[in-house]
């Protein structure tokens, strides 16, 4: 009995654990990424919101702002976080460090349903 008392523990903490490391990768993402791909990754927002991203980045349709299409699914996690860091194409580079840049990419593999 005493076991499972202390297996359940170790499970508690460690869930617990698991947990505060997701609110800090989305509280990275909620300052470096949501303003364009959207809370939940889909660059889908309001209208009025997503209206001047497209029109600044002069993208042919705001799909393009999603991370979490199968198409970003595809891209490595050495690629995802290059992207981060340096920038692709119409997407500036992030002020993230290289280690914000790692929790960013697990954050986004999280919004991909946990692929990779």
């Amino acid at each position: 009995m005493k076991s499972l008392v202390v297996v359940l523990g170790v499970l508690f903490a460690s869930s617990a654990m698991a947990q505060d490391k997701l609110a800090s990768q989305k509280a990275l993402f909620d300052k470096y990424c949501k303003k364009c791909h959207a809370e939940d990754g889909s660059g889908k927002k309001p209208t009025g919101e997503w209206l001047p991203v497209v029109k600044t980045l002069k993208l042919e349709k705001p799909e393009m702002l999603s991370i979490i299409s199968d198409e970003a699914k595809k891209k490595t996690d050495d690629d995802i976080k290059k992207m981060i860091l340096e920038g692709k194409d119409k997407m500036k580079a992030t002020k993230a460090t290289p280690e914000e840049a790692i929790e960013l990419v697990a954050y986004v593999r999280h919004l991909q349903g946990g692929t990779k």
